[in-house]
């Protein structure tokens, strides 16, 4: 995903990002279903990963995600869009 032209990334600057990012996570040790169903199926695997790590929150800009954000909430998982500089 960050090698998307949108971000204006050179091969030094996406490799830095992973790195970074790597640091900063850690793998789920198992997927599972949500409790939700988005209506973008290419899009229920963050919404599945979302729920088996027990995240508090899913940044995205899809229209579908966005759109379970007040069922997700409730299930104990916000959705929200970032913020654009």
């Amino acid at each position: 995903m960050i090698g998307r032209g949108q971000f204006g990334l050179d091969e030094a600057a996406r490799l830095a990002m992973l790195a970074r990012w790597r640091r900063c996570s850690a793998p789920i040790d198992t997927v599972t279903p949500a409790r939700l169903t988005c209506s973008d199926r290419d899009d229920q695997k963050f919404l599945d990963a979302a729920f088996s790590a027990g995240a508090d929150l899913l940044l995205t800009r899809d229209k579908a995600l966005l759109g379970l954000a007040r069922r997700a909430e409730a299930a104990a998982c916000a959705s929200a869009s970032p913020m654009r500089r």
